[in-house]
């Protein structure tokens, strides 16, 4: 892959990540019982008479709330994950199927922000990616002379739903299950196993994780924690480590 081209992938993933920023910090994402007020907001500073009774329940206004970590983690995530896919999509002789990667990557980080702020993976982003990476997957299979993936994405997304909708019925939430279908789908283009493997490495990072908050007593067996980041996660690893 040309060097400039990955330079190009990372201004333009660093300028797609300032706008994701932008529109998370304008909150039209949230529902109304999740918008922060002025006194739970990350910014704002306790006056010298608050106690500590008032800083606790600031402290626990904005768990509820879901207020965005300060740090802008989003520019500097897709400024590496965009020439990164590009990189992956040469390797594997699949460049046509980037701006689907793009799509996805910038839907995903916008996804785990969201998720660790309010435990919530709005449909915008999961159910709303799904048409669009179809798409950009089918102009890849197009441009390529070859239906095949699309064929195996498309089969991968359904058996995913059923999967997951089972899932779902033993307590997943929902959103992970749109989430996983969104992934499933993108992965399949690239082959079962790729699929596979990004699916189980989500649910083995996010079990292991919510094996750590218990043993360390930060949650118990009914305390919701962001498993979608873990999922994207997964999927990630599966897309870097795939064979060419």
């Amino acid at each position: 892959m040309p060097i400039y081209a990955l330079l190009l992938a990372a201004v333009a993933g660093g300028g797609a990540g300032v706008v994701v920023r932008r529109w998370l910090v304008r909150g039209s994402w949230r529902l109304p019982e999740e918008q922060p007020s002025r006194s739970s907001s990350p910014t704002a500073r306790p006056s010298r008479s608050s106690s500590r009774e008032a800083l606790a329940e600031r402290r626990i206004e904005t768990t509820r709330t879901g207020a965005l970590p300060r740090l802008a983690w989003e520019p500097v995530a897709l400024a590496i994950l965009w020439p990164g896919l590009l990189a992956v999509a040469g390797r594997v002789d699949h460049p046509w199927a980037w701006p689907a990667l793009a799509v996805l990557s910038a839907a995903g980080v916008a996804l785990t922000s969201i998720d660790l702020a309010v435990h919530r993976l709005p449909d915008i982003f999961t159910l709303g990616s799904v048409p669009v990476v179809g798409a950009l997957l089918a102009f890849a299979s197009w441009r390529e002379g070859d239906w095949q993936g699309w064929v195996t994405a498309a089969w991968a997304a359904g058996v995913a739903l059923m999967v997951l909708l089972v899932l779902g019925l033993g307590g997943m939430g929902l959103g992970d299950v749109k989430l996983g279908v969104l992934l499933a789908g993108a992965l399949g283009w690239f082959g079962v196993t790729v699929a596979l493997v990004g699916l189980l490495l989500g649910f083995v990072l996010g079990g292991l994780w919510a094996g750590v908050l218990l043993l360390t007593g930060r949650a118990s067996r009914s305390t919701r924690f962001a498993y979608g980041p873990w999922m994207l996660l997964g999927a990630l690893a599966a897309l870097l480590t795939m064979p060419g």
